[in-house]
């Protein structure tokens, strides 16, 4: 499956942390809403480690941010990550953290 922010394209959404790997590149953190199958975007980080840091990040408690499901999405690669970042933030109009 694809999530799409604008013309990027990210991989996913994922529910467990073995569906990723310790590879560069851009993950979205998502809020999947069970009653509309709608996603709000949480969170966007490029990382040298997906899996590694997408555990680190679930290890905070993000119930007051989500009601529903957290899922991740990602864009595997070196080259322009922080355009690719910058471009999420922009279509999904919130600000980094």
């Amino acid at each position: 499956m694809v999530v799409r922010f604008g013309e990027i394209e990210l991989d996913g959404p994922f529910s467990t942390l073995e569906e990723l790997t310790d590879d560069p590149g851009v993950y979205a953190l998502l809020c999947l809403n069970e009653n509309s199958g709608d996603f709000k975007l949480l969170q966007v980080k490029t990382s040298a480690l997906i899996q590694t840091e997408v555990a680190r990040t679930l290890r905070d408690d993000w119930s007051s941010f989500c009601q529903g499901k957290i899922r991740v999405a990602v864009f595997y690669g070196t080259e322009d990550l922080d355009r690719i970042r910058e471009q999420i933030f922009s279509v999904a109009d919130i600000q980094p953290f």
